[in-house]
C-alpha cells in the first residue's frame, strides 16, 4: 500500500528530473493524427484538364458534403472503416453547357463530365444524391445518359427583410445554404431592396442590410447563379418629405411611398434608384415592384398600373441599363387587378402589348394572388398577345399560412404540381418566393421542375428524401412528407386547418426518425420537418389548443431559424405560456415579434376600391 501511495510521487520526480521535450510531443501528435487520417476513409477529387472558380467550389462543396455525412456521429467510431475513392471532373465542349453526364468507372472511381463549369457543378450535385453515403462507405451510381435543363431562368428570390432567417443566420450557414441549392440546379438568386425601415444608406441598420444583400448577391456570382434585385417601385425612406408622398388610400402601402407625378419627387426616386443600384453589386437583372408596396392614386398617377407605374418603371429601366448596360429589365405585376378596382391592370398591359408600346422591357414576372390564381389567369389566356419573356413569381412561402416556417416545413408537392401545370408551357422559368428554410423542399420540387418540365413533384420529393434523409425507407417517408400538406391552407384571406390526418403522419415520421442516421436525424430539414408533424399531431390531438410538446417545437424553430427578438411577428414561432385568464395548467399561445407599424404607418387593409379621382 505504501509503495502505491509513493508511486505517483516518484513519476513526478523523474519527469521534473528529465522533462519531456515540447517537440517530442508536438512530433507525437503529429505523428497520431497522420495514422489516424491513414487508417479513416478519403475521397480523392480530380480536376482532369479543367479549371475554373466555379469547378473548385463544386470540389470544395463535395469535399464539405462527404466529410459532414461520413463523420462519425454520437460517439460512434468507424476507425476500423477505411476506403479510397476517385471522383474525376472534367468538361466536354460537345455537351450542353449547363448539362453533365456521371460515368462509373470501378466501384472506386466515376467521372462527372459537364459541358462547362455549371454542367459539372450541377453534376456533382446528382452524384452526391445518388451516391450512398455513410461513415462505413461510400457507394457510387451513375448516370451515364446526358442530363440538361430545360428552362434557362431557375431562380429563388430571398425576402431578405423583417429580420428573417435570410436577414439573420450567420454567414458560413447562409452561403452553405446558397451552395446546398446550386447543387439541385438553381441559377438565378433574387433579394429585395427596400428602404421604408430606413432613414438612409448611411444608416448603421440600413449599412447592415446592404451588407446582407452584397454577401448573399456575390455568393450567388461565384456559384454561377445570375443576380437580380427586385426594387419596389415608389418606395420611399421612412424620412421621406411629407409633401412628396403618394395620394389617396393605398392599400398595403408602407406610408413613405412618394408620388413620381410630382417633378421633385420624381427626381428624389431616380436619384435614389442609381444610389441603391450602385450600392449593390453585382446585378444581372432587376424586377420592377407595383403593389404591396407601391402605388399613388393621384390625378396624374391613376391607375396606377397602367399610368403611374409605367412611367415610372419606363424612367428607372433607363437608369438600370445605363449602370449595367448588359442587365435585364423585368416588369412586375404583382397585386394587379387586386388594389386597382374595376381598372383592370392587365387589360391595360395587354393593351401596351398589342400597341408595341413596352420595346423597353425585357420580359414581365407574371405572378397572382388569390384574386387571379396563383399564375395568373389572364396570362394563361392571353398568352399570344405577350411578346416578351415571362418568368413566374410562385408564392412556395405562405399558401400554408403564418407565421411563415413558424409551425416547421410546409412541402407542397400537390400545390406546386398543380400551378406548374398551369404556368410550364408559358414561361422561361421564374423566382418564387420564399421567407426563409421551411421551403426547403418547395424550392428543390421548383429547381428541378424547371430541368425537367414533365417531371412529378413525387419523383422529386422522392430523390430529395433518398438524398437528405433515407435510401432505404424514401418510399414511406415521401408519402407521409407528402400527407402533412393538406393539414394547413389558405384559401383566400381565410385559413383552413384539417388535422385528421396528422396523428398518422407524426406516427409513421417518429417511427423512421429512429431508422435514420445520424447525420440524417440531426440534420436541420429533417428537425423541421419532423418538428410540423409532431405540432399538427398535437394539434389533433388536443382540439387546436397549444400543449407543451407544441411549445418545445417551437422553440426549437425559432432556433433552427436563427431568429431574435427583432423578427417580425409573422415570420416566428408562437410562445406557449400558461394562460393566466385560465388558471390551473390551461396554456395559451402568444404572438410576439415586432410588427411593420414599428417602422412605418402601414395600412393593413386587405383591399380599398380606389375611387376614380376624377
Amino acid at each position: 500500500m505504501n509503495l502505491i501511495l509513493f508511486l505517483p510521487l516518484f513519476v513526478a520526480l523523474i519527469i521534473c528530473r528529465y522533462p519531456i521535450d515540447e517537440k517530442t510531443i508536438q512530433g507525437k501528435n503529429e505523428a497520431k493524427k497522420e495514422i489516424n487520417t491513414t487508417d479513416l476513409h478519403y475521397v480523392n477529387i480530380v480536376l482532369e484538364n479543367v479549371e475554373g472558380d466555379i469547378v473548385d467550389r463544386a470540389k470544395n462543396i463535395m469535399q464539405r458534403i462527404f466529410e459532414e455525412r461520413t463523420e462519425p456521429m454520437g460517439g460512434h467510431s468507424h476507425d476500423k472503416y477505411s476506403f479510397h475513392k476517385n471522383i474525376y471532373l472534367c468538361k466536354d465542349s460537345k455537351l450542353p453547357f449547363d448539362g453533365f453526364k456521371i460515368e462509373k468507372l470501378s466501384d472506386d472511381e466515376i467521372r462527372v463530365t459537364g459541358g462547362g463549369e455549371h454542367g459539372i457543378l450541377y453534376g456533382c450535385g446528382k452524384l452526391l444524391r445518388l451516391a450512398e453515403i455513410s461513415p462505413r462507405n461510400i457507394i457510387f451510381h451513375d448516370s451515364p445518359e446526358v442530363s440538361a435543363p430545360v428552362k434557362k431562368d431557375r431562380g429563388m428570390y430571398f425576402c431578405v427583410h423583417n429580420y428573417n432567417f435570410s436577414q439573420v443566420a450567420p454567414e458560413d450557414v447562409l452561403i452553405e445554404y446558397l451552395e446546398d441549392l446550386a447543387l439541385w440546379g438553381i441559377n438565378d438568386c433574387a433579394v429585395i431592396y427596400h428602404k421604408f425601415q430606413y432613414t438612409g444608406l448611411d444608416q448603421p441598420e440600413a449599412k447592415e442590410y446592404l451588407t446582407r444583400l452584397n454577401l448573399i448577391l456575390r455568393t450567388a456570382e461565384s456559384l454561377g447563379m445570375k443576380t437580380t434585385v427586385f426594387i419596389m417601385a415608389n418606395d420611399g425612406f421612412i424620412n421621406s418629405p411629407l409633401d412628396l408622398r403618394y395620394k389617396t388610400e393605398i392599400p398595403r402601402n408602407w406610408g413613405t411611398e412618394i408620388c413620381p407625378s410630382n417633378p421633385e419627387g420624381m427626381e428624389l426616386l431616380k436619384r435614389e434608384f442609381e444610389e441603391s443600384l450602385l450600392a449593390l453589386k453585382p446585378l444581372d437583372q432587376m424586377v420592377m415592384w407595383p403593389y404591396d408596396s407601391g402605388g399613388c392614386g393621384c390625378e396624374k398617377c391613376y391607375p396606377w398600373g397602367s399610368n403611374g407605374y409605367m412611367l415610372l418603371s419606363k424612367e428607372f429601366s433607363k437608369i438600370f441599363h445605363r449602370v449595367f448596360p448588359k442587365g435585364k429589365f423585368y416588369l412586375g405585376t404583382w397585386f394587379f387587378d387586386y388594389n386597382c378596382g374595376n381598372i383592370g391592370d392587365w387589360d391595360a398591359l395587354l393593351k401596351k402589348f398589342d400597341n408595341k408600346e413596352l420595346d423597353w422591357i425585357d420580359g414581365i414576372l407574371a405572378d397572382g394572388t388569390y384574386v387571379n390564381g396563383y399564375f395568373p389567369k389572364q396570362v394563361v389566356e392571353n398568352k399570344h398577345r405577350i411578346d416578351k419573356p415571362i418568368i413566374s413569381f410562385l408564392d412556395i412561402s405562405m399558401p400554408q399560412g403564418g407565421p411563415w416556417g413558424g409551425f416547421g416545413s410546409n412541402p407542397m408537392p400537390k400545390h406546386i404540381q398543380e400551378q406548374w401545370n398551369l404556368s410550364k408551357d408559358l414561361i422561361i422559368g421564374g423566382l418564387p418566393y420564399t421567407e426563409g428554410i421551411h421551403e426547403d423542399i418547395n424550392k428543390v420540387l421548383w429547381a428541378q421542375l424547371c430541368w425537367d418540365p414533365e417531371r412529378n413533384t413525387m419523383d422529386i420529393l422522392k430523390e430529395y428524401v433518398s438524398y437528405e434523409f433515407s435510401r432505404e425507407h424514401a418510399n414511406e417517408i415521401t408519402k407521409a412528407i407528402a400527407a402533412i400538406e393538406p393539414s394547413r391552407w389558405r384559401v383566400g384571406k381565410n385559413r383552413v386547418y384539417d388535422f385528421s390526418g396528422s396523428p398518422k403522419v407524426w406516427e409513421e415520421l417518429s417511427y423512421y426518425d429512429r431508422t435514420l442516421s445520424w447525420y440524417a436525424r440531426n440534420s436541420w430539414r429533417w428537425r423541421q420537418t419532423l418538428l410540423r408533424a409532431k405540432i399538427d399531431a398535437e394539434m389533433a390531438l388536443s382540439n387546436g389548443e397549444p400543449t407543451a410538446e407544441v411549445g418545445r417545437a417551437y422553440d426549437e424553430l425559432f432556433r433552427i431559424n436563427y431568429l431574435d427578438d427583432r423578427a417580425l411577428k409573422y415570420i416566428r414561432p408562437y410562445d406557449v405560456i400558461p394562460d393566466p385568464e385560465k388558471g390551473g395548467k390551461a396554456l395559451m399561445d402568444l404572438q410576439r415579434g415586432r410588427s411593420i407599424t414599428d417602422f412605418c404607418s402601414y395600412s393593413p387593409k386587405e383591399h380599398v376600391d380606389i375611387i376614380d379621382p376624377k
